[in-house]
C-alpha cells in the first residue's frame, strides 16, 4: 500500500503523488494503517498550510507553525475519509 502514483497535470505540467486507490478503500473502511498512511501523505501540506511568516528585527524570514491549526486540519482530514463516498 506504501507506492504512490505520479499524476501529469498538463495544466502546470508537474508532477505529483497520488494516494493509490485501493489504500483509499481501505481508510474509507476503517483500515487504520491506511488512515495514517493518508494522513502521512498530506502532512507536509497541513504543515505548509498551518505555517506562519514571521520577520526578525534584522529583516530574516522564518516560518512558525501552529500545532493547534494543524491539529485540527488533521483531525478535519481524518473524520472526512470515511465520508469519502465514491467508494463502494
Amino acid at each position: 500500500m506504501k507506492k504512490f502514483r505520479k499524476a501529469y497535470h498538463s495544466k502546470n505540467r508537474n508532477y505529483r503523488c497520488l494516494v493509490p486507490y485501493k489504500t483509499i478503500e481501505a481508510a474509507v473502511y476503517g483500515d487504520e494503517e491506511a488512515i495514517r498512511e493518508i494522513v502521512k501523505h498530506y502532512g507536509s501540506y497541513i504543515l505548509r498550510l498551518a505555517g506562519k511568516e514571521h520577520y526578525t528585527s534584522d529583516g530574516k524570514i522564518f516560518y512558525i507553525v501552529d500545532k493547534t491549526k494543524a491539529d485540527i486540519m488533521q483531525i478535519s482530514l481524518m473524520e472526512s475519509i470515511p465520508k469519502f463516498n465514491s467508494v463502494h
